[in-house]
């Protein structure tokens, strides 16, 4: 049931991000959250990856399931933004 909720809220907004996208012309940034796929495919790297960084404390996610993260959008940026490819962290 939760994997469901989560499923139907990703949607929404997604088609939120893209009815704004449509009105303005500009590519859409991620709101709200993300799904460890997601995430990993704006990053570049694999879902594993992402987790190691949500268990770390590195990148910020909830659990909604017993397997499921929702991943910080904002939280994502802000990673990508500080963190350089020669794997260094702050």
């Amino acid at each position: 049931m939760r994997r469901l909720l989560y499923a139907l809220h990703t949607a929404a907004q997604r088609t939120d991000a893209f009815d704004s996208t449509a009105a303005t012309g500009s590519t859409p940034r991620p709101s709200g959250t993300v799904s460890v796929a997601e995430a990993a495919a704006l990053m570049g790297c694999s879902p594993r990856h992402v987790r190691a960084l949500i268990t770390d404390g590195r990148l910020s996610a909830k659990r909604v399931g017993a397997r499921v993260w929702a991943v910080d959008a904002d939280a994502l940026d802000h990673y990508q933004h500080h963190n350089t490819a020669g794997g260094t962290t702050p």
